[in-house]
């Protein structure tokens, strides 16, 4: 009798191991379909992150604050950028003999806060600001006489090559620099 019970405590036991494999069988299949639904979702949602307003028909401000940078249509010329070695820089040095000099003074002392108005200079650091001059209206004025002649007839002296109205805007300075061809309307009105 023993071997008969031990062998329906090992068939007992196999049903048992069955019962479990199948439930573990049903479990894998579960999840193996639950990660097959989660990868279809994650590779929507990354189509949607790829799509912006220059990829797909959404209105620009639906991109969101975050853009991608621009992609440069400019093509590598394959040399670095900057200067060329061997060839001079190019800086400002400052001038010997500035236009205008400007004095600044501090007023009172960053420790203690008191006055420093008749305390002596130690020293002096100069910083030198390169400004273009404004530019102006340059203008000259043609007179052209009309003088009588003894028999009679008014003759006006020929205007020079450019000066066809009262008012005319030369197109090149004298300079060579190209000048606009109209003036804008505030120098019109100032007479600058």
């Amino acid at each position: 009798m023993s071997d008969s019970a031990s062998v329906v405590q090992v068939l007992q036991r196999l049903a048992r191991l069955e019962a479990s494999l199948a439930e573990r069988d049903a479990m894998i299949a579960e999840r193996d379909a639950r990660i097959e639904a989660l990868t279809r979702r994650v590779a929507e949602l990354e189509a949607l992150l790829r799509k912006d307003s220059r990829t797909s028909s959404k209105p620009p401000s639906s991109d969101g604050p975050v853009q991608a940078p621009p992609r440069s249509r400019r093509q590598s010329s394959g040399r670095a950028a900057g200067k060329r070695p061997g060839e001079p820089g190019f800086t400002l040095r400052q001038v010997e003999a500035p236009d205008r000099v400007l004095v600044h003074a501090p007023g009172a002392c960053d420790g203690c806060g008191r006055s420093l108005r008749s305390a002596p200079v130690t020293s002096v650091e100069a910083r030198q600001v390169f400004d273009l001059p404004q530019v102006r209206l340059q203008v000259t004025e043609h007179r052209l006489e009309h003088r009588r002649c003894r028999c009679g007839t008014l003759t006006m002296a020929a205007a020079p090559g450019g000066v066809g109205a009262p008012t005319p805007v030369r197109t090149t300075g004298t300079s060579g620099r190209r000048l606009s061809g109209r003036l804008p309307a505030p120098a019109l009105r100032t007479g600058l």
